[in-house]
């Protein structure tokens, strides 16, 4: 996963895969490396929390799968937001999100 968002205070993520698919490599400009959670042999939640530390408007995100065939990309995921990091709002539900081709 790539985010190419500018003023993100902090990031926590659930797990990394290894040291070249962690959560600092979301904000790099480099399209061969991202993040990705560690491989599991049961579907398992995972997560990543943006801190943005304001209030801001979102007009887009992509997700991209890594460079590798098998992905083990989502199919279902779970957008929240919080203006204070206590409260939770859903704001988008997939529960059958197509997998884009991988980058070559």
């Amino acid at each position: 996963m790539k985010i190419l968002i500018t003023g993100i205070q902090s990031i926590q993520a659930s797990s990394e895969l290894d040291r070249l698919y962690v959560k600092e490599n979301l904000f790099d400009t480099r399209p061969d490396y991202g993040w990705s959670s560690k491989k599991k042999e049961e579907p398992e939640e995972e997560y990543l929390i943006l801190d943005m530390g304001s209030v801001n408007r979102i007009e887009e995100m992509r997700m991209l799968t890594k460079n590798d065939p098998i992905t083990n990309f989502p199919e279902r995921f779970v957008t929240y937001y919080s203006e204070d990091d206590i409260t939770w709002h859903q704001l988008h539900e997939e529960n059958s999100f197509i997998r884009a081709r991988y980058l070559v």
